[in-house]
């Protein structure tokens, strides 16, 4: 993936002005940086969700699979439901959320559920498409450390040689997800 932006801004905000990012194909690269440094808007402008911008764009990935900051779960269903809607059958559905530590909660309807619970299960969702590029923005927002780890073995397990993008504010995150390249915005 290579992306040039000449400039990328929100209203009077100029976010990205004259940078140039290249993403090796089959790697793993973090984006770490603070909160407000662009790190999500890179993410969607390399996974070909957001084109508003000045500049260009090569071999973008036709179909990413993206584990967005929110959990975008169905909130009025419960938790094997949500999967459900991605999993091609229910024993499927079962056992990722058992591997995700939600086995007993796969009942609970989605607002019942804490934001660690919920985070588990968009992850779970998550690795279910089969897509050319993986993207993930913050990935382990309220996870306990334990959970962390569990998480990053099993997107490291699905990730199957596959181009990986993570954005992340925590350098902790480097060491769980590792990274081949890093970009750091500031």
């Amino acid at each position: 993936m290579k992306v040039r932006i000449d400039r990328k801004a929100f209203g009077d905000e100029v976010i990205f002005s004259g940078v140039s990012f290249d993403i090796p194909d089959g790697k793993c690269t973090a984006v770490l940086g603070p909160s407000g440094s662009g790190k999500t808007t890179l993410l969607r402008i390399l996974s070909g969700l957001d084109r508003d911008y000045e500049g260009t764009s090569e071999n973008l990935p036709v179909r990413p699979v993206i584990l967005f900051q929110e959990d975008r779960l169905v909130e009025n269903i419960n938790a094997i439901s949500n999967l459900m809607l991605v999993a091609k059958d229910r024993k499927t559905a079962e056992e990722a959320l058992a591997a995700s530590g939600l086995g007993e909660d796969g009942r609970k309807v989605v607002r019942e559920l804490s934001g660690g619970m919920r985070r588990k299960l968009a992850i779970a969702r998550f690795l279910f498409p089969e897509g050319d590029a993986l993207f993930l923005d913050e990935p382990f927002r309220a996870l306990d450390d334990e959970s962390r780890r569990e998480a990053a073995e099993r997107i490291l397990k699905h990730r199957n040689g596959r181009t990986m993008v993570y954005i992340t504010h925590d350098p902790d995150d480097l060491s769980i997800l590792g990274a081949d390249f890093t970009i750091h915005l500031s």
